[in-house]
């Protein structure tokens, strides 16, 4: 297993308990938003299996970057900037890991 996978998956575990806290204790619904992206990262991650997964994640982590910008913006919450960075670090890994595959 490549290192870019392993971050991508520690990610989409990071996103989706995120995601379940977040409705959990915030009943808010943005966060079904975020519940959607991490089972969409691990379909992708687990059921792809061609080189177009680094581009296909690298979309759903700037679509993060979005949603987490916004949030730290709107509410000043350490976690979305974390996780912001975070979505940064994993869509310049799998870049990347794209352009060196190829």
């Amino acid at each position: 297993m490549k290192s870019v996978t392993f971050f991508s998956i520690i990610y989409a575990i990071l996103v989706l308990l995120g995601g379940v806290m977040s409705f959990w204790h915030g009943d808010q619904i943005f966060s079904l938003f975020e519940i959607f992206i991490g089972v969409s990262l691990f379909a992708i991650l687990f059921f792809v299996k061609k080189k177009i997964v680094y581009i296909l994640i690298s979309i759903l982590s700037f679509s993060l970057i979005l949603f987490y910008g916004y949030f730290f913006y709107r509410y000043n919450d350490f976690f979305a900037g974390v996780m912001s960075m975070v979505s940064a670090f994993i869509i310049f890994s799998n870049i990347s890991e794209f352009f060196k595959t190829t």
